[in-house]
């Protein structure tokens, strides 16, 4: 005999759905949503190579002139630029290389012989290439008619005047910027210092790599593609890391413990959907207060967070790594590099 099907008490919640994440954020809702409760990292003072990803709180303004210095930019003869006119010629006084300077003023009708980087001497206001000159002992004859005012030099503060914006605030150092620095003389920065993260790993079925894989359990990966793609990024650095079963208790206990580590940002993988040995969602109610519950997006439509009393964002994504991955890129990375100074696009 078939036992008849129970019909459900009026105004009971459905059983096993998932219609409560059809109205929550996109993606990039839920960036600004984070971003609203982080506050970007202190900074710190770095040497040039540490500061290589890293944002500058503050424009950098260039502390000298650069180049310091009017230089030639060309092998050649250092003059002035009005001597120079059809069967012009020169007594050569000297050489001047890179790193020396002439000690006296350029008499007229006079040059020096220069190479490319060095100073040229007091009165010179352009540079004779040496193809455009025939040199006879100390005789010097030109091959032009003429020639520009400041050919072939870079006169003082030409490249960078004193004050002016060296480098921007708010966006991640390049090497460029980094020799942009050396070369006015700076050797330390002021960056956001790297974000401290908290994972916990959550999931009956996860071994790890290395161990012997019982039936029914998979390698756990989601860790290490995380933590690699914050190296890859310079988005920060995993301070405490922790695998942790499907039990209500032990995801409880582990978020006090990673709490405790007071990292800027706590991150939980798996066990975010509706189902009844899914605990997660249910554990991050337990440490704060849900900023979302689901985001509009698939892979990934089951990601939630919360922020505890004392301002620490709780991010839980699920466990699938196609979610996961699709999620670092549009919700995880955006949200770190706030957190390290980035402006959000």
């Amino acid at each position: 005999m078939n036992t008849p099907l129970l019909e459900p008490p009026v105004g009971a919640p459905p059983q096993d759905t998932c219609a409560i994440f059809d109205t929550n954020p996109s993606p990039a809702e839920a960036v600004e949503r984070l971003c609203a409760h982080i506050q970007p990292t202190p900074c710190e003072t770095v040497p040039l190579r540490a500061a290589l990803g890293r944002c500058l709180a503050e424009p950098l303004p260039a502390p000298m002139a650069f180049p310091p210095f009017t230089r030639a930019m060309m092998d050649g003869y250092a003059l002035r630029a009005a001597e120079v006119e059809p069967e012009a010629q020169w007594h050569v006084l000297d050489e001047v290389i890179a790193g020396q300077i002439a000690d006296k003023p350029l008499p007229t009708h006079t040059a020096v012989r220069i190479a490319t980087g060095a100073p040229l001497p007091i009165c010179a206001d352009t540079v004779l290439r040496q193809e455009c000159a025939q040199r006879f002992g100390q005789t010097l004859r030109g091959l032009l008619p003429r020639i520009e005012l400041g050919k072939d030099t870079e006169a003082i503060g030409s490249v960078t005047a004193v004050g002016d914006l060296l480098i921007s605030a708010h966006s991640p150092l390049l090497p460029a910027d980094l020799a942009k620095a050396a070369r006015h003389g700076i050797s330390q920065l002021s960056v956001h210092r790297p974000a401290r993260i908290a994972l916990l790993v959550i999931g009956n079925e996860l071994t790890p790599a290395g161990s012997p894989l019982p039936r029914g359990h998979l390698y756990e990966h989601n860790a290490l593609l995380i933590e690699s793609t914050l190296d890859q990024h310079r988005l920060g650095q995993i301070i405490h890391t922790a695998a942790v079963k499907d039990d209500l208790a032990a995801i409880d206990q582990a978020l006090s413990t990673a709490r405790a580590q007071r990292p800027d940002l706590l991150i939980l993988i798996g066990g975010t959907s509706v189902g009844t040995h899914d605990f997660t969602r249910r554990a991050l109610s337990r440490h704060g207060q849900p900023l979302f519950e689901g985001v509009h997006t698939r892979p990934g439509r089951t990601a939630c967070a919360s922020v505890t009393n004392n301002g620490l964002v709780l991010l839980a994504l699920p466990g699938s790594p196609k979610a996961v991955h699709a999620l670092l890129e549009s919700i995880l990375l955006p949200t770190l590099r706030f957190m390290q100074g980035h402006l959000i696009p």
